[in-house]
């Protein structure tokens, strides 16, 4: 299994003049991915080795975004958070 594409920030490009929006706060990141309604193909994502991605290059990926955390049942802690973004 391959190792999740570690997501650390994202920039879209907003209007026509060229101005961009970016972060690299992991609650953004996390809601920029599961909100399939707003993705553009003005959006570009970097991961932790410098490596761009478009939103369509994660489709079906599994990504890890730090700074926000899920409850894993099996160490009895928190985790960074790790899930498969999905057009639905």
């Amino acid at each position: 299994m391959s190792e999740p594409i570690k997501i650390v920030c994202y920039s879209e490009v907003i209007d026509n003049w060229g101005r961009t929006e970016s972060s690299s706060e992991g609650s953004i990141l996390h809601q920029v991915l599961t909100t399939p309604d707003d993705w553009s193909d003005d959006m570009f994502f970097e991961d932790d080795k410098g490596n761009s991605y478009m939103i369509d290059d994660l489709i079906g990926k599994k990504v890890l975004i730090e700074g926000v955390s899920s409850f894993n049942p099996e160490t009895n802690s928190m985790s960074p958070l790790i899930f498969t973004v999905t057009e639905e």
